[in-house]
């Protein structure tokens, strides 16, 4: 993009220098003046174009707002049909199966025999 704006700005030098003094004024009157009119329009359509974008990221907000509330909103009414914030206690039964029975057996010999060992023979079975 450089080179060419070089190439360019050396073409429009050679080219004034050969019209002569009075016709590379006129001339040199025309294209700056394009250019600058060039210029001011393509800063013109960015700034509209930045302003255009500033209305769509409002509406993203919005939206974005909108499906926030309606998310909480559906949140709100799952905790109210599975009573999550209900501060009752739920009724809960255990039963304890045999074979945890059998493992609770075993460990508490376990651990009654090494309270055994440990207390000595004097305990006389005591734990």
């Amino acid at each position: 993009m450089s080179v060419a704006a070089v190439l360019v700005a050396l073409f429009l030098a050679w080219f004034l220098q050969h019209e002569g003094l009075d016709r590379a004024d006129k001339w040199s009157s025309v294209v700056f003046g394009s250019v600058s009119a060039l210029v001011a329009m393509v800063g013109a359509l960015a700034w509209l174009w930045r302003l255009g974008d500033a209305d769509v990221d409002d509406r993203r907000e919005r939206s974005l707002s909108r499906l926030a509330d309606s998310q909480r909103e559906q949140w709100t009414a799952e905790q109210a049909a599975r009573r999550v914030r209900d501060p009752w206690a739920l009724n809960v039964r255990w039963v304890s199966s045999t074979r945890a029975q059998a493992a609770s057996r075993s460990a508490w010999a376990s651990v009654s025999t090494a309270a055994t060992v440990a207390q000595g023979p004097s305990a006389g079975g005591r734990v």
